[in-house]
Formats: C-alpha cells, sequence, structure tokens
C-alpha cells in the first residue's frame, strides 16, 4: 500500500494534523498555526512552508493536493509572519502576494498577518563597518558600498545600484509596506504589528545622533505625529484608508528591537515605557477606524 493509500484510509481530522504541519513546517497543534516567511539567501525569493508545500505536492502530481490547498485557502486557523528582520517588510510582504496570485483566491484566503518588526530603523543589517556603528550610520549618512557589511538586504541594494540615503530607503520601503496592506488581502480580519515605543516618537532627524530628550520634548508639543509627514503615527495613520477597515482587527506587539545598541541621553523606566505605549495605543485608536486596536507586550 504506497503512502497516499494509507493517508486516505485514515481519518479526516488526522489528515488534517499532517497537512498542517507540512504547511507550517511544524509539529501541528491547537489554536493558531503560524506559516513563517523568510529571504532566501540569494535575496530573490522567500521561504513559504506552506507555498512550498503546496507546490511539491503540485510537481509530483499528489492526491491530497485538493485537500490541502482547501485546508489553507478556506481556513482561518493560518497566520502568515513575516519573520525576517533583516529585509524591509515591503519585500517579503510583497513576494508573498506575488506567490499568492499564482493559486485560485490566494490573497483572498489570507486571514490573519503578523509582521513582526513594522520598523525603519530597527532591522538586523549585519556587522557594520566600526566606523559605521554610531547614530549617523544609522539614520543613513552613509554610502552603500561592499564593505558596509554581510547585511543580504545591503548587498541587495548594492546589486541593484540603488543610491541615496539608507534611511531614506528603509523609510518608503515601510510606507509601500503600509501601501501593500492597505490595498491588498481583502478578507483580512487580523493584523499584529510588532512596534517598538521608542522609534514612535516624532524624531527630529537630528543627524548628530539621536536625541532622545528631544523626541520626548516633540512628543510633548506635537503628540505622536499621526499628523506629520515622517513619523511611525504617519505611517500607520494612512491604514485607514483600506476599504474594510471597520472589519480589521489589529493588534500591537511591543518589542524591544530598535533600542539595542544605541545610546541616548536619557533613560526611561518600564513604567514609562508602558505609559507611552497606552497611550500611543489611545491615538492610534482614535485616528483608524478599525473594528479594534490592542496591544500586549512580547513577554505576555
Amino acid at each position: 500500500m504506497d503512502f497516499d493509500t494509507r493517508l486516505s484510509s485514515i481519518s479526516q481530522e488526522t489528515r488534517d494534523e499532517i497537512y498542517r504541519s507540512g504547511l507550517t513546517g511544524k509539529d501541528s497543534g491547537k489554536g493558531e498555526h503560524d506559516i513563517d516567511i523568510f529571504v532566501k539567501t540569494d535575496g530573490k525569493s522567500i521561504q513559504c512552508p506552506a507555498l512550498d508545500y503546496i507546490d511539491e505536492l503540485a510537481r509530483n502530481n499528489n492526491r491530497q493536493l485538493d485537500e490541502v490547498r482547501n485546508l489553507l485557502f478556506s481556513g482561518s486557523r493560518f497566520r502568515y509572519v513575516i519573520k525576517d528582520t533583516s529585509w524591509p517588510p515591503s519585500w517579503p510582504f510583497d513576494q508573498l502576494l506575488q506567490r499568492l496570485r499564482q493559486h485560485p483566491s490566494g490573497p483572498e484566503s489570507v486571514r490573519k498577518l503578523y509582521i513582526e518588526r513594522f520598523t525603519i530603523h530597527g532591522l538586523d543589517l549585519g556587522d557594520l563597518k566600526e566606523a559605521d556603528r554610531d547614530a549617523e550610520a544609522r539614520l543613513g549618512h552613509i554610502p552603500i558600498s561592499a564593505d558596509v557589511g554581510q547585511s543580504p538586504f545591503l548587498t541587495h541594494r548594492q546589486s541593484e545600484n540603488k543610491s541615496g540615503p539608507l534611511r531614506t530607503t528603509l523609510q518608503l520601503g515601510l510606507m509601500r509596506t503600509v501601501h501593500l496592506l492597505r490595498d491588498n488581502l481583502p478578507n483580512l480580519e487580523q493584523l499584529d504589528l510588532g512596534l517598538d515605543i521608542v522609534e514612535c516618537f516624532p524624531w527630529t532627524q537630528d543627524p548628530q545622533g539621536w536625541s532622545l530628550m528631544e523626541a520626548i520634548n516633540e512628543y510633548d508639543l506635537k503628540g505622536w505625529g499621526f499628523d506629520g509627514v515622517s513619523s511611525m503615527g504617519f505611517l500607520l495613520r494612512a491604514l485607514r484608508l483600506r476599504n474594510n477597515i471597520g472589519s480589521l482587527n489589529i493588534r500591537i506587539c511591543w518589542g524591544d528591537f530598535f533600542r539595542p545598541n544605541r545610546k541616548f541621553n536619557v533613560q526611561l523606566s518600564d513604567a514609562q515605557i508602558r505609559g507611552y505605549e497606552d497611550d500611543f495605543l489611545k491615538a492610534f485608536q482614535s485616528m483608524v477606524p478599525a473594528k479594534s486596536i490592542t496591544h500586549y507586550r512580547g513577554s505576555e
């Protein structure tokens, strides 16, 4: 008895558990099933266990292909996770959309999406030259050259002959992420965004470094900058233009990926951090008419 025949002889529930393991690349279990997405080392495509699994079944003319497709594209338990932290999220997200469009109702089937690092400055860009480890380098005031570091994203950027400040490239990338979220995935019900509250302050973009005190003063004067032109709040504000924003549940997952390896001129206590996170949430809720906007900390 071959594998397909043995598989068809067991219960549908057991088969679905096997399929879920193949779709997620993990042991099957109850609750939410995350499909982790990474950029491949060549920088030209993504690793997506679910779509890779379906492609493999299609190549082998597997008899379970229709069942697996139905499980993935008609279920609401799967959550696509932009897991890669070394590329602007727009790149793997765009690649995911392209691959989903190769399947009937692919983008329409996505109910849950999690972008682990919704960030401009909190990416893992590899080992920069020693001279470029300061805040000025992080702001993008350095040329992109072959010896900048080992980041696949920077290597890809160089191979594409992209010029201009690195910060501008990263900011435009995050803006494109918002546009992709706004104009695609019409049936999305849950959007999870990883944010670092310190990056959400309305920074004055001082080229001499990161002045957290100035950013807090700017916040005291103008709030979170949802009406500005370069703040995190302004980028998120564009989500309100989504057609079915009233049916979307947004969850902020607070993390600490902007602060490491940076020195600030003021230290914030955990209580202050939580207070700012609560305040940002209220501002976000008042600006974007989503079905719900909630938040949680990574450790909760």
